[in-house]
């Protein structure tokens, strides 16, 4: 889950982020505040990054002595807001989707081990205990040939319900276990009194 976050969504992220940069990079070089020169481009894509990640902009610096023009400004501030919010949003989101879709793949997995388990099961019984026992928990169904044959359904719209299903189940075993034990520890009360 994680390398396939890595491989696809952050290099998304990455790739569209540089793209980003770049843009507003070239945009507030061109903008004419005094500074000249690719020594000039490199300090504004430095700039960039650390206002774009950290969110920090040395006001100081930057926007008093006539520095920066108020359209650099505007810029600068399209950038932070365009990357701190909609970029770091849009990488949580991609996450997210990605988080989904191993959540459902491992949730097909599980349905399937179940159905192997079940499999398994039933090859190391003979086959009228497999029928005797397919029963109580398959569909009969008419073949082609006009014969009924059993078939296991699994239907996994109701994975919730089925597993919601399957704990109650236990917690009903483990109350009856619980009062077993219950019954057994007065009779012996009343044995030895």
């Amino acid at each position: 889950m994680i390398l396939s976050m890595i491989q696809n969504d952050i290099a998304r992220f990455v790739c569209v982020y540089f793209a980003v940069m770049a843009g507003f990079s070239q945009a507030i070089y061109l903008v004419k505040d005094g500074r000249v020169g690719v020594e000039r481009l490199l300090h504004r894509v430095r700039l960039l990054l650390i206002a774009g990640f950290t969110g920090e902009v040395d006001y100081n610096d930057n926007y008093t002595d006539g520095r920066m023009n108020p359209f650099t400004q505007v810029l600068m501030f399209g950038y932070i807001m365009l990357v701190m919010i909609l970029l770091v949003n849009l990488l949580i989101a991609m996450m997210g989707n990605t988080y989904t879709e191993v959540l459902t793949d491992s949730e097909h997995r599980w349905v399937a081990e179940c159905a192997n388990i079940m499999a398994a099961i039933e090859n190391q019984c003979s086959a009228e205990q497999n029928y005797e026992s397919r029963k109580k928990y398959a569909i009969p169904m008419i073949t082609r040939g006009g014969m009924e044959e059993l078939f296991l359904q699994i239907e996994t719209s109701e994975v919730e319900v089925w597993r919601s299903q399957d704990a109650q189940d236990d917690e009903e075993k483990h109350k009856a276990v619980d009062e077993d034990i219950e019954k057994t520890v007065e009779e012996e009360l009343v044995q030895k009194l």
